[in-house]
């Protein structure tokens, strides 16, 4: 199967990726179309602006951005995916397009503390698993304990010598991921691309302006990018 990211820009896909539920939508002729068609060709521009760049896709899913790197020349990408089922159909793709050099998928949760947490898997939409907290839960989902750790302890292990990008999106857990990585972001500094929406947020007891007060104390400037989502990145 196939896959659009945007333009004439085509990934080979497992073709459960076809029902995540979070990376692509509109199954005809054996093709699907990535969502965020606006905001994946930002994420591009940026991967295309520098040699070799080094990106974190957090909150992976079945991988639009993670297959990036299929078009962007020496792209290096660690992809985070908890849910068992999409980070499964995403390193089929990964081997589908030969990026096993490139990429690498880490099946974990990332948070402020490591530990463990339940994620709620709806049949009908896995790229809408969320982690428990205050949702209402439905008959048909599927409950997974899964591993948390923190982006800082990860890193530390993979001892990567820079981080250029990170693109964050972990259905209202951005503020947790950020606060769990702050000596690895404050330390390169990559431009980050994140989730912003207050009906995720919300049920984790917060509004995203607290992403961009953190954010700004470590010395990070904010541009929209699209209707849910932010680009920051260093001020001059």
């Amino acid at each position: 199967m196939q896959g659009r990211l945007f333009n004439n820009l085509f990934v080979e896909l497992d073709p459960a990726a076809a029902n995540g539920g979070g990376s692509w939508r509109g199954l005809s002729n054996n093709m699907v179309q990535a969502y965020s068609t606006d905001v994946l060709p930002f994420f591009h521009g940026k991967l295309s602006s520098i040699e070799c760049p080094v990106y974190l896709d957090i909150g992976a899913n079945t991988g639009a951005f993670t297959l990036l790197a299929a078009h962007v020349p020496d792209a290096r990408c660690v992809a985070f995916e908890p849910n068992p089922l999409l980070a499964e159909s995403l390193k089929r793709s990964i081997q589908l397009n030969e990026l096993g050099t490139q990429v690498s998928v880490i099946e974990v949760a990332l948070g402020k503390a490591p530990g463990y947490a339940t994620l709620h898997i709806l049949p009908d939409a896995h790229g809408h698993s969320r982690l428990d907290r205050g949702f209402v839960a439905r008959t048909d989902e599927q409950i997974v304990e899964v591993s948390v750790t923190t982006l800082d302890k990860v890193m530390h292990s993979i001892l990567l010598d820079r981080i250029d990008f990170i693109k964050l999106d972990v259905e209202g857990y951005e503020l947790f991921v950020l606060q769990g990585g702050e000596a690895t972001i404050r330390h390169h500094m990559p431009g980050l691309l994140v989730e912003w929406w207050p009906p995720n947020t919300e049920p984790f007891g917060y509004h995203p302006r607290k992403i961009d007060e953190l954010l700004e104390s470590w010395g990070y400037t904010k541009a929209g990018v699209s209707a849910t989502d932010v680009w920051y990145e260093r001020k001059e």
